[in-house]
């Protein structure tokens, strides 16, 4: 976290300045110019609520339990074109939260890392009111598509000062491929209630960048080896998130 600003003020040092200055009225001018100097460089952290909902519009994708991340615009858990990192691929591979938010929460970026414990079922919503102190925020979103095999909804560094106090504001998720596992669709490396298979492994597939997921394939199709159906298939938005500041 940000470190408060230093303040002045001790009588020693008022004394000193007036003193240097001459009089108070132009002690005055200046201690009020100091103020706005102040203000400019290390604005409020005011404290901010949103209700947010999250929405899977999918119709046989559940979705991981979501990760929720509100940060500063320095921050990045995911970037298209790059590399993903293992809490990334855990994620994207398993559902498994647990090292993106450790990893966020360590973050001075990062001012709150949330994650639901339950999972969110096609069609379904899950609601929260979360209360954030700080000046600008951004928020990114993240759950896998357990009947895929990398494939996670996405919603990177959305600038939440877009949200006036009393509006709401709807947002789409994509489904991104972490590009850590071939889309095999195969009934061993599919986790979900479609297969059952494994969920994270730490071999990585030849491209191995963070793309558009290119969507389900399944069976019908042709691909040979696929334990999906056409139900598993989605269209972008995989979900959309409702946020309200209160």
């Amino acid at each position: 976290m940000v470190e408060p600003c230093s303040t002045f003020g001790s009588e020693s040092w008022g004394v000193m300045m007036i003193k240097l200055f001459g009089s108070k009225r132009y002690f005055s001018v200046v201690l009020t110019l100091l103020a706005t100097v102040l203000l400019v460089a290390c604005p409020l952290e005011v404290p901010q609520t949103f209700e947010i909902t999250l929405v899977n519009l999918t119709h046989n994708q559940p979705l991981s339990p979501p990760v929720y991340l509100f940060h500063t615009s320095e921050y990045r858990p995911w970037q298209l074109g790059e590399v993903a990192s293992v809490a990334i691929e855990k994620l994207a591979e398993s559902g498994d939260s647990a090292d993106l938010l450790t990893g966020a929460e360590a973050e001075p970026t990062v001012l709150s890392a949330l994650g639901e414990e339950t999972i969110l079922i096609p069609g379904g919503q899950h609601s929260r009111i979360v209360t954030v102190k700080g000046g600008s925020l951004f928020l990114s979103v993240a759950a896998m598509l357990v009947n895929t095999n990398d494939a996670f909804a996405a919603l990177e560094a959305f600038p939440l000062n877009q949200v006036s106090p009393g509006d709401e504001m709807r947002v789409s998720l994509y489904a991104l491929d972490a590009g850590t596992e071939e889309n095999s669709e195969s009934i061993t490396t599919v986790p979900g209630p479609a297969a059952g298979g494994e969920g994270f492994n730490p071999e990585r597939e030849i491209r191995n960048i963070v793309r558009y997921h290119p969507g389900v394939v399944s069976q019908e199709d042709g691909l040979v080896g696929s334990v999906l159906d056409q139900s598993h298939r989605f269209d972008n938005p995989v979900a959309q998130l409702v946020i309200r500041r209160l």
